[in-house]
């Protein structure tokens, strides 16, 4: 018998066992595309099966096969972006080989506590609202000189049979190089890299929460862009001013 890594859902099929792998549950494809385990946010959706695969409903929507925010890039730079939070953060994030954000909140020292780290466990952990974090080494065409970042506006929307949205993906371009550069190295400014993709990471969830709102795709356009930064800014504000040395000067921390 011959044996197909790759099967209908676009997952690969663990050699051992047989079932499709999906980085946070495995599906046993015998029992008609049901999972092994239970959802972890099966909380949420008590209409639906907790074993269910894409609400039952494979043919027109997909499945992200992890948490809410995907870091797409290579090794060392989702190291980077991993190191950089660490150095603003308390709270221990934690990278699959698929590039989906998780928080270990098991380790002494890395607990929820504030409502900041609420919130940052509520944009990681929601699978319905996806950031996909575009890590670069040189500039996007289109973002700003001085500028390491780049909001991408919403690239993708799911609707069930009624229309009603049920999944947003929001992109977000970073340029990791220039980010470390414009920061400069003194004891504050280390910790404005963390707290600067803090911000790209809610400005995209925010962003996919504002597509919902008003029932579109956001585009990469200044308007939908200051809607999102607005958003992302009541909780980390990153508003650049002129530092030291040619450095940058972040204006707050944040306000949530």
């Amino acid at each position: 018998m011959r044996f197909y890594p790759i099967v209908f859902t676009g997952k690969e099929r663990d050699e051992e066992t047989g079932y499709g792998y999906f980085g946070a549950r495995y599906m046993d494809h015998s029992l008609m595309t049901s999972f092994i385990s239970v959802d972890r946010y099966a909380s949420k959706y008590p209409f639906i099966s907790p074993y269910a695969y894409c609400a039952w409903n494979p043919i027109k929507l997909t499945d992200p096969s992890g948490d809410s925010i995907r870091l797409d890039g290579t090794e060392d730079q989702r190291q980077k972006v991993l190191d950089y939070l660490h150095q603003y953060s308390k709270l221990t994030f934690q990278c699959d080989e698929k590039g989906y954000l998780t928080l270990n909140t098991d380790l002494p020292g890395s607990e929820i506590k504030t409502h900041t780290d609420k919130y940052i466990k509520e944009i990681i952990e929601n699978p319905n609202n996806i950031c996909v974090i575009k890590i670069m080494e040189t500039d996007h065409e289109k973002m700003q000189p001085g500028n390491p970042t780049l909001f991408g506006g919403t690239s993708d929307l799911q609707r069930e049979d009624k229309g009603k949205i049920i999944r947003v993906e929001g992109v977000q371009y970073l340029n990791i190089n220039r980010l470390g550069a414009i920061c400069g190295n003194d004891d504050e400014s280390k910790k404005y890299p963390g707290r600067i993709i803090l911000h790209e990471f809610s400005e995209g969830i925010e962003g996919c929460l504002l597509a919902r709102k008003f029932d579109r795709k956001l585009e990469m356009n200044s308007s939908d862009y200051n809607m999102a930064h607005a958003k992302a800014n009541s909780i980390f504000w990153a508003e650049f001013g002129p530092g030291t040395n040619g450095k940058i000067k972040l204006k707050s921390e944040y306000l949530r």
